[in-house]
């Protein structure tokens, strides 16, 4: 642009070119053709023109001596013109042209002068220019929903850059009255944390938060409120304050100090900083309000989480206990009759509803710390954990018409697990099967043993799991079920994952759904996590 203004296109001969044509035709060739039409017209004889040959050869010396001087005078404006480029484009500072030639001196005085006024005018539009585009980035910037230190570090950034400014720091008024905590900072030789609390009265800026006033040092060594400061934490000794207000509440200041130039901020300085914290003002009292609420909203949350838990918890106990009451309350409708015709098969039930009260009471304790049952884990065989569930489940009605078929591997080996969760995710899975099938067909067990872990299958003959929800599965109060609290399958997820392994679900729709379980082979290990 600069190019473009200062180097117009120049069309036409150049100007030592002219000026040798004028030197000739004023000059040389007059004389030349004087003596020639002397010399034709015989008004001057031969004998006469060779002794006017001295003469007109120290004209000529005299013409090639003024030719030489026209030269050295072309030369000195070409380099004033040269220099002048250069000076425009900012390759030199000024024009430096010596004192031989008064009149070429006085025109780059003159332009020295003009250059110097026009740099000047060029750094104060460029400044201005920074403000106005600092102004409406950050209008824009505080109209969005952003976090209160993006925007404190925004408006610092920004202000030091327009003003050249090698120190600054945000602090805002603590609700409390009595401290600033530093909100945003930038250059100290000893870092300010952000969030470090300055109680005001120790403060330079004490006055500021006051007085409601801007401060404006020119030397920070004739001033009382720095005495206690060193003075190499400040390059310049120029300092600038300024209050961040909404209506007549000052909520922070802005502290800038240092320029880049080493020159002290002006007034100026000091009427764009007004300006600035006049429109960013409210945006950062908007973000703090709005970090409040972003915090009261979480507080929620975590509150609307803990509720949900419990309301799970309480909907899984009741699941649960359903399962142990159930076949609890099956042997004792059978009791009665055991009593007088086999005693023996009696006491046996009677010891089989003990047990499992006692489960019942292990399982609610557990519960009650979030479903988490913590007990030890001890050497067990899968398969009998099986057939103990099988044992405990088949009086149930709900099984008259359901077949098991088993294909266990044995001997099958050990792994370190507690029995009692295990029972919980065999009840799950096999009270599954039977109310897909609606209480009638064939439920396949499973085991292999494999080098790392123990595989365990349970297979039904119901209408299958559609591929779209088997993620949705295993997640609490999922249930495809109307009477279901859909906490089965989650419980069976939660303790599988806890044993160090892994259940999914497979097959296709129509087929059947089969569960698989991979179980670790591990040594006996604390109590579970």
């Amino acid at each position: 642009m600069v190019n473009s203004v200062f180097q117009p296109s120049i069309k036409g001969q150049s100007v030592r070119y002219q000026l040798a044509i004028v030197f000739s035709l004023v000059l040389i060739i007059p004389n030349l053709f004087l003596i020639y039409i002397l010399y034709e017209h015989q008004l001057i004889s031969y004998e006469a023109f060779q002794n006017f040959k001295f003469p007109i050869l120290v004209f000529l010396l005299f013409s090639l001596f003024g030719l030489t001087l026209l030269r050295q005078a072309f030369d000195e404006i070409m380099l004033v013109a040269n220099q002048a480029r250069e000076a425009v484009t900012g390759k030199i500072d000024k024009l430096a042209i010596g004192r031989e030639s008064r009149e070429l001196a006085e025109i780059a005085n003159s332009f020295n002068v003009l250059l110097a006024q026009f740099r000047e005018s060029s750094q104060e539009l460029n400044k201005r220019v920074r403000e106005l585009v600092t102004l409406n980035e950050l209008t824009e910037f505080s109209c969005r929903m952003i976090s209160i230190d993006e925007l404190l570090d925004a408006v610092l950034r920004r202000a030091m850059d327009v003003l050249q400014a090698r120190v600054g720091s945000i602090m805002l008024v603590d609700p409390d009255g009595q401290y600033l905590r530093i909100g945003a900072s930038k250059g100290h030789s000893e870092p300010l944390l952000k969030g470090t609390k300055i109680k005001i009265e120790d403060s330079a800026v004490s006055k500021v938060i006051k007085e409601k006033k801007s401060i404006f040092v020119t030397d920070i060594e004739k001033d009382s409120r720095f005495l206690q400061r060193k003075r190499s934490e400040y390059r310049t000794a120029s300092f600038i304050s300024v209050p961040l207000r909404v209506k007549d509440r000052v909520i922070g200041v802005l502290n800038l100090a240092d320029k880049e130039d080493e020159a002290p901020f002006d007034r100026e300085d000091l009427a764009f900083l007004v300006t600035l914290l006049g429109e960013i003002g409210f945006a950062i009292e908007n973000a703090h309000l709005y970090e409040d609420l972003k915090q009261k909203i979480a507080e929620l949350e975590r509150t609307n989480e803990s509720l949900a838990a419990i309301g799970e918890m309480s909907a899984s106990i009741a699941h649960e206990l359903n399962n142990y009451l159930s076949g609890i309350f099956m042997r004792v409708q059978l009791l009665p009759e055991f009593i007088k015709s086999n005693p023996e098969k009696a006491l046996y039930y009677v010891n089989y509803m003990r047990e499992y009260l006692e489960k019942m009471v292990k399982f609610v304790t557990g519960l009650m710390e979030f479903c988490r049952v913590e007990s030890r884990k001890v050497e067990c065989d899968i398969n009998e954990v099986i057939a103990k569930t099988l044992e405990f489940l088949k009086p149930e009605d709900k099984y008259n018409d359901i077949e098991f078929l088993l294909s266990l591997d044995k001997p099958l080996p050990s792994i370190a697990a507690d029995t009692h969760q295990m029972e919980q995710v065999f009840v799950n899975l096999f009270n599954n099967a039977v109310d897909a099938m609606e209480k009638k067909g064939k439920i396949k067990v499973e085991t292999r043993a494999g080098e790392e872990f123990i595989d365990i299958s349970v297979t039904d003959e119901g209408p299958g799991v559609p591929e779209d929800i088997r993620e949705k599965i295993f997640e609490p109060r999922f249930s495809t079920k109307e009477s279901g609290f859909g906490f089965g399958l989650a419980t069976c997820y939660r303790i599988i994952t806890n044993h160090g392994g892994t259940i999914q679900v497979e097959g296709d729709v129509g087929k059947g759904a089969r569960f698989r379980i991979q179980l670790p082979l591990v040594e006996p290990n604390p109590p579970l996590a």
